[in-house]
């Protein structure tokens, strides 16, 4: 089962938060959706990930909510059972694929290179995570959709809201944002940096 709605709705984002915090409060949550973002990821490198995750489903239904550096079928379970809609990992995560295949889940293994890029497809990953992508920049996403040009990009690592527009030309699908938008705890200012986000993305 090919979880559509999910990929629909990332498509449709074009931009999500990745927050690999702990102890996030519910305000700063909150500006993140105030700021117009519809979809947020949650990185379990934090240990309360799960608990995070539950908070946002319950807070903002309307958000596409996922769980981020899932390596594992345990943390598959663990992130699903809290409610994360899509799982995003740091590599093809093979085990993770199989688990979210077995139960509609929308999985996005990371790649870097064409080799990864064809693995991925052939195993019927609809959207592959591209890290990391500021290191590569938007020249490579142009490069590697040349021979693969059904490819959907969700870039990350090290982009700006400056360079969002550069990597949406190159044919990025969605763009990851974590560094300064996620590491703010003045919710004002996350709210700004939001919003700005969202406006970039809107081509």
């Amino acid at each position: 089962m090919i979880p559509i709605e999910a990929l629909d709705r990332l498509r449709a984002a074009r931009a999500l938060v990745l927050l690999r915090a702990e102890g996030i409060a519910d305000a700063l949550l909150d500006a993140y959706v105030e700021g117009g973002l519809r979809a947020i990821e949650v990185s379990f490198v934090a240990r309360d990930a799960a608990e995070t995750i539950a908070r946002l489903r319950a807070r903002h239904p309307s958000v596409l909510v996922g769980a981020g550096t899932v390596r594992r079928a345990s943390q598959a379970n663990t992130a699903a059972a809290a409610g994360a809609e899509y799982l995003i990992s740091p590599s093809a995560a093979p085990e993770v694929a199989e688990w979210s295949r077995r139960r509609g889940i929308l999985h996005i293994p990371a790649v870097m290179t064409p080799s990864e890029v064809d693995a991925a497809l052939n195993a019927g990953a609809r959207l592959l995570k591209l890290f990391p992508a500021a290191r590569l920049g938007p020249g490579y996403v142009s490069d590697l959709r040349a021979p693969f040009p059904e490819v959907e990009f969700l870039a990350s690592g090290g982009i700006t809201i400056d360079t969002v527009p550069d990597y949406l030309r190159a044919g990025v699908r969605v763009v990851g944002m974590g560094g300064v938008l996620a590491a703010s705890r003045d919710a004002d200012d996350v709210r700004t940096s939001t919003a700005a986000l969202v406006k970039a993305v809107q081509l």
